[in-house]
């Protein structure tokens, strides 16, 4: 029986035909012969070539695996089957556009090795659009203030961790998961690493704006009581205001007699009587004189 690879490489891929092969080929030339390893891709409901170029390289090579989703389950659920996949010592996530440089591979290794359970890429900080900024400055800031956590905003997908921290993350059974707030939550022994922050190989980002909205918004509802904390404190406010005011509608009632039929009248009350078809005149009466 083969023994378990020291390193596995988790890797999620949706709609990757165009760097896929050149990701392969990068992992090759920066850690062939140096370390034990495997690469298991699990493809999300890619339905261009993606799949078939993987198949074509796996048969070719056994340390590359595949799982096939059945449909788009969504990144976090299929990081979650990735990782439960994964059969080496240490697993390290990254994605397959080169944005993660395969270069620093062994570099997390060797970090980890220092006695951490896990080890995240810090992306080093690039120029963007001022709109940009400030909504990954608002993402993040919101997010931590909900969850509770401190996320860095700059976190890179790429980050290192051991098998013990494999098992504490497979307990959490979420259906709904937000990885990055689970991965924060065990906790553990850690460290950082600087990552650069180069530019995708080939294609477009997926992470699009309706995915960070969708991001943020599983997150806060499943990762955090945060908001239902605050819908009670909002409830008991509305409640003890219309408490409040039902009270006064009935002291009001009780002791005082300004609602008459629903009308609030004032402090006199104006008849007017006609004369003559033609001629009209108006008094006030004290309230007393009307009952």
């Amino acid at each position: 029986m083969k023994p378990n690879p020291k390193l596995s490489l988790c890797v999620c891929t949706y709609f990757e035909e165009d760097c896929i092969e050149a990701f392969v080929a990068a992992v090759r030339a920066a850690i062939d012969g140096q370390i034990d390893y495997e690469i298991v891709f699990t493809d999300d409901g890619s339905t261009d070539k993606t799949v078939s170029l993987i198949e074509h390289m796996a048969a070719a090579d056994e340390r590359i695996k595949l799982v096939v989703l059945t449909r788009n389950h969504g990144k976090n659920s299929a990081v979650t089957s990735c990782i439960s996949h994964a059969s080496g010592e240490y697993l390290l996530m990254m994605d397959p556009d080169l944005q993660d440089p395969p270069a620093m591979i062994l570099d997390f290794v060797n970090k980890i090795e220092e006695g951490y359970d896990i080890v995240y890429g810090i992306r080093e900080k690039k120029s963007d659009t001022m709109l940009n900024t400030l909504f990954s400055k608002a993402f993040w800031s919101s997010l931590n203030w909900f969850t509770g956590l401190n996320i860095p905003k700059n976190l890179s997908v790429m980050r290192c961790f051991n098998r013990a921290f494999r098992e504490h993350f497979l307990t959490y059974g979420e259906r709904i998961r937000f990885i990055e707030g689970i991965f924060f939550d065990i906790g553990m022994r850690q460290a950082t690493l600087s990552v650069p922050n180069l530019e995708r190989f080939a294609g477009q980002s997926k992470f699009t704006f309706m995915r960070k909205i969708n991001l943020a918004f599983n997150a806060i509802i499943a990762f955090s009581d945060r908001p239902i904390k605050l819908m009670t404190v909002f409830g008991t406010f509305l409640f003890s205001l219309s408490g409040l005011y039902t009270l006064k509608a009935v002291i009001r009632r009780l002791f005082y007699d300004e609602i008459q039929n629903g009308v609030d009248y004032c402090s006199c009350h104006r008849h007017r009587l006609r004369s003559n078809d033609h001629a009209r005149i108006d008094w006030c009466l004290p309230r007393k004189d009307l009952y």
